[in-house]
């Protein structure tokens, strides 16, 4: 099971790399803890051990599931301030801030593919 798993693991993190995305690039999690795509993986793997009778498609697809799940909700956090940043303009309290956590989050959507569902 050990060697599965590593090969998994290796395996994800190909597949990845061939969609441009490095095992140290951050994703945001929906609780807004960024994290690499590295510790997701692992954090995954160790999860599916734990459930009986998992296979990899079921594994594959929680990760998907969950993957889809942080896009739409990076791509909420986005339009919400995009339309502030509209309404009250860049001359407003915290504007600046709020517009480098703007391009943080589409780097981090950017990063986990952008919102292709």
């Amino acid at each position: 099971m050990a060697q599965e798993k590593e090969n998994f693991y290796h395996e994800a993190l190909v597949v990845l790399s061939g969609m441009g995305i490095k095992s140290n690039n951050k994703v945001m999690m929906p609780n807004g803890v960024a994290i690499t795509v590295q510790e997701f993986l692992k954090e995954k793997l160790r999860y599916g051990e734990n459930l009986p009778g998992t296979t990899e498609k079921i594994m594959v697809e929680n990760l998907q599931e969950q993957l889809n799940t942080a896009k739409k909700e990076l791509t909420e956090e986005i339009e919400s301030i995009e339309k502030y940043l509209d309404k009250y303009g860049m001359s407003s309290y915290g504007a600046n801030t709020r517009q480098a956590y703007l391009e943080g989050l589409k780097k981090a959507l950017e990063a986990i593919g952008g919102n292709d569902e």
